[in-house]
């Protein structure tokens, strides 16, 4: 079963990716901000982590370019409601970027397909 961590602020949106994450057959954990993530991922082993860019603490960004430091080949997701940072170069080292919206079987379609390369 492929584990998968939600790095997301918002509870609401939090619960919502989780139920349906795990409706997909994954194992799903979460944090509330990114400073949580990284101490998750020193505890637990993931194949894909989602994070929001703008979380409390440290920032989606930030976390991301310290996993891609330590574990180069882990996938990451950005999620973000701002489209405008896909264009941030620090942002290509994430493995897929998403733009949050309301297309929920699109969003689990992409992250089964990341996770099926």
């Amino acid at each position: 079963m492929k584990r998968i961590l939600i790095g997301e602020d918002e509870e609401t949106i939090r619960s919502l990716y989780k139920i349906e994450l795990e409706s997909e057959g994954f194992e799903v954990d979460v944090a509330e901000n990114g400073n949580k993530v990284l101490e998750k991922i020193e505890e637990n082993q993931y194949d894909l982590i989602l994070l929001d860019i703008m979380m409390t603490g440290l920032s989606g960004m930030e976390v991301l370019n310290q996993i891609k430091e330590k574990q180069p080949n882990m996938k990451v997701v950005l999620n973000t409601a701002y489209s405008d940072f896909k264009s941030d170069f620090s942002a290509w080292a994430a493995d897929l970027f998403l733009v949050k919206s309301s297309d929920i079987d699109e969003f689990k379609s992409k992250i089964k397909a990341l996770l099926e390369k």
